[in-house]
């Protein structure tokens, strides 16, 4: 969605365009926030002003048994449950080209209204990229988020002459709060992780427990993450203090990259830098993919609106059509990363994934993202292309059986291609069991989306030297490279991540057998990721 703000003369020799303020707009329901900016305009002093409102947010503390290899441990937390939003500014001067906004903790403000309680705290970050809007909502809300901001721009904006445009992002996230996880389900297959143990064979597999940050020895030593040197599908040195393991708090993209977020994001590049973040020339015709070299785009719908020119350095213009709220298949790792640096985020470690999904409970073999074995394909569509597309498919509650899309290798429809983000979930309408409106959701412990199908996911993998060198505090400076690549992080992508969580072709058998979409699954431990594929996209964190 586009929000025009009205010229408006502050001088006369001073004239502001505001233009291009985008947001992410997604369907409403449980476990969807229906973020809107609302209400925009520039004042004479130059602030940025809104409203940031969405529905269905959420906010409490629940008492929960923490995470312990003794099974008969009582031990208690006060855990957070939490949603909320990341926001971040462009600006696009006389030079066409769009450069990020740095904000202090001085520079932004929640207009408090001093007879209403505040929906959200405004949490800033300490290099400036953006900062965050946390849900503190009451219950008696009934989910519906308002709050009035103001920015304060950056002097030499108002300084400008002639005409510019301001772009206001905001990108919807989830809290993964601190605690102790497990990663690995007790199965031995597809490369999952475990705890090492005397004999170290298929029969006696144990999951491993994170309880801090410390540093990790792996090895094939009782106690030790289990790493074999033979094989390099899993770590072999020490997973060092710095490197982020999922025991700290962290925030997480509530759901996939999709569609309309990935063409906002190539329409502020310039023309070289659009070149290697597509799959065909800016300079092709009018109605070209931009991802897609084949003639199956699997539900993909970014095209070129308006062909660039490379000898003038004009970049094209991307237009996304039906799959606009679809998540966004044939991304490389490049691709992944790029975006994450241009948002002023960071890719997550395979490790939070793992927490980001699981939780603090104790695993279940061969699980989903759910806290269930069992799975329902999602793959009858309705509405399709519409920001309502959804199934018909139920998830079944008497099974405890989850609904996601993937390769079930019996339905003869399967659907060839990704859906729309938050697809299944439903409100309070469709049922009042939280259980129910998690395994119809797909949602993970702590209410991300699609962590289990759809599109496989990028991570930091563990089992790599040198994307062990990945820091907590590596995020996105808003900036890419002259050739549009990622410049915050000191590893090669193509090598240093791996993808989790299977995908809608994926296929998904008996525990113990081939199984993607589970949580701990890592077949691909050792893929490089320099290829598109229409089954691969992602999601980052903070």
């Amino acid at each position: 969605m586009k929000q025009e703000i009205q010229k408006r003369r502050f001088t006369t020799f001073f004239l502001l365009i505001i233009g291009s303020i985008f947001l992410i707009h997604i369907p409403t329901n449980s476990f969807a926030n229906n973020v809107k900016v609302e209400n925009l305009y520039i004042t004479e002093n130059n602030f940025l002003e809104c409203t940031i409102k969405w529905e269905n947010s959420w906010f409490f503390n629940k008492e929960l048994t923490t995470a312990s290899e003794n099974s008969s441990s009582t031990q208690k937390k006060d855990f957070i449950f939490k949603d909320g939003v990341w926001c971040f500014l462009k600006i696009r001067t006389n030079d066409y080209t769009w450069k990020h906004i740095y904000l202090s903790e001085n520079d932004i403000f929640i207009n408090q209204n001093t007879t209403q309680v505040p929906d959200t705290e405004l949490e800033t970050v300490e290099d400036k990229g953006g900062f965050f809007l946390s849900s503190i909502i009451q219950e008696e809300k009934n989910g519906i988020s308002q709050t009035s901001i103001s920015i304060k721009l950056p002097d030499e904006i108002k300084n400008q002459f002639g005409v510019y445009d301001i772009a206001l992002y905001a990108v919807e996230m989830v809290w993964v709060d601190e605690g102790s996880f497990f990663v690995g389900d007790g199965v031995s297959s597809q490369n999952a992780l475990r705890k090492a143990t005397q004999t170290n064979d298929s029969t006696d597999i144990k999951p491993f427990l994170i309880h801090s940050e410390n540093e990790i020895l792996v090895g094939t030593d009782q106690g030790n993450l289990y790493g074999n040197n033979g094989k390099e599908e899993f770590a072999n040195s020490t997973i060092p203090t710095t490197f982020p393991k999922g025991y700290d708090g962290f925030w997480i993209m509530k759901y996939e990259i999709n569609q309309n977020q990935y063409t906002d994001f190539l329409n502020t590049l310039t023309f070289k830098q659009q070149l290697n973040r597509t799959a065909n020339s800016p300079e092709s015709d009018i109605a070209t993919s931009a991802l897609i070299t084949s003639s199956n785009a699997l539900r993909n719908s970014i095209f070129i609106k308006e062909k660039g020119n490379e000898n003038l350095n004009i970049p094209a213009i991307y237009e996304v059509r039906e799959g606009k709220y679809r998540a966004c298949n044939w991304l490389n790792a490049e691709d992944v990363a790029a975006f994450l640096d241009w948002a002023a985020l960071r890719p997550i470690t395979e490790l939070e994934f793992e927490k980001a999904a699981r939780g603090v409970t104790n695993p279940i073999k061969g699980e989903f993202s759910w806290g269930t074995p069992y799975i329902l394909d999602a793959n009858t569509i309705q509405n399709d292309g519409t920001e309502s597309e959804t199934v018909s498919e139920l998830a079944n509650v008497t099974d405890s059986a989850g609904l996601a899309t993937y390769n079930s290798g019996i339905e003869i429809n399967q659907l060839n291609g990704v859906l729309r983000n938050g697809f299944g979930a439903k409100g309070s309408d469709f049922s009042t069991s939280n259980f129910e409106l998690r395994l119809q959701a797909g949602a993970s412990f702590w209410g991300v989306m699609e962590l289990s199908g759809n599109v496989w996911e990028y991570c930091v993998k563990i089992n790599n030297q040198s994307s062990l060198s990945f820091e907590r505090n590596h995020v996105g400076n808003g900036f890419l490279d002259e050739n549009g690549n990622v410049d915050f992080l000191s590893f090669n992508v193509i090598d240093g991540f791996i993808v989790r969580g299977g995908a809608w072709d994926s296929v998904t058998y008996a525990v113990g057998d081939f199984r993607d979409l589970s949580v701990s699954a890592r077949y691909y431990a050792t893929l490089k990721h320099q290829n598109r594929r229409g089954t691969t996209g992602g999601r980052g964190g903070r």
